[in-house]
């Protein structure tokens, strides 16, 4: 798979890639596709991944697979426990509100890990 490359030219992004990666790296790079997380991470941001991460430890930024969801690439919300569910239920919302977030069972989501911060070209 080619690295990915900036929206409007040819010029390759000055991150690596998470092809690049070593299985055993904690931290990945990921691209935010879409415009769920609009205004705080926009449409080919870099977003750090860390993959240690992988249940819910509070409530935060996540990058997650969600039970029917369709596609490789995980989903970014940020994911809030449910207080009085013993940690079973969440809601997941996005920044942009033109997207509904929603209550899920942790049981239906697989955590891909935390998003701990995120780049843009200027």
């Amino acid at each position: 798979m080619d690295s990915p490359r900036e929206p409007d030219s040819g010029n390759v992004i000055p991150f690596p890639s998470c092809e690049r990666m070593q299985a055993s790296d904690p931290v990945t790079v990921m691209y935010m596709l879409g415009d769920s997380m609009e205004p705080t991470i926009k449409s080919h941001d870099a977003v750090l991944i860390d993959r240690s991460v992988n249940r819910l430890i509070g409530e935060g930024v996540y990058a997650f697979h969600y039970r029917g969801m369709r596609g490789d690439t995980p989903a970014i919300g940020r994911l809030s426990p449910i207080i009085g569910s013993g940690g079973r239920r969440v809601f997941v919302t996005f920044d942009n509100k033109v997207y509904s977030g929603g209550e899920a069972s942790v049981d239906d989501l697989e955590i891909v890990g935390m998003v701990i911060g995120f780049g843009r070209r200027l």
